[in-house]
């Protein structure tokens, strides 16, 4: 037990000394906000150009289940859900989140927002006025062009 306690604590020595060299690991450019310039002491990792985030914001149902299924769940698509999509940034060692973009899922539950710039995001889902579903969310990685996250709610207790 203590070997591994070892271990463990080595393996996070290790983690902490080389996310600590900031020279030397790591892109250095600074974190572009949108297509113009860097925020001021922006220290978040550095991903080029633009990205379009796409998904579906769906509702969880869980069914009884059936003879030769095994799932008891289904998802239905939410139209008129509210989304903002949220960029997290860490501004002189300070984590903090701005407001990237707002809009609302079409009648398939489909939401589409481009000219992302590149970085970490969070994808924030409010139901339709009237539902059973709780907001929720999902984190959003831009790091390619196109990137497709989902949106999953879950019905309100």
């Amino acid at each position: 037990m203590r070997r591994h306690a070892f271990v463990l604590a080595t393996i996070a020595l290790a983690t902490l000394a080389a996310c600590a060299d900031h020279g030397a690991a790591g892109p250095t450019a600074p974190l572009a906000r949108g297509a113009a310039t860097p925020a001021p002491g922006d220290s978040s990792h550095y991903f080029a150009g633009e990205f379009t985030a796409h998904g579906h914001i769906l509702g969880v149902v869980g069914t009884a289940p059936t003879p030769g299924s095994n799932d008891t769940l289904r998802f239905e698509p939410l139209a008129g859900s509210r989304i903002r999509v949220v960029r997290n940034l860490l501004v002189n060692g300070v984590a903090t989140q701005e407001l990237a973009a707002e809009t609302v899922s079409d009648d398939d539950g489909a939401y589409a927002v481009s000219g992302l710039a590149a970085g970490y995001y969070i994808v924030q889902a409010d139901p339709p006025s009237g539902s059973p579903y709780a907001g929720g969310f999902s984190y959003l990685p831009g790091q390619s062009s196109d990137v497709q996250v989902d949106v999953y709610l879950w019905k309100q207790p």
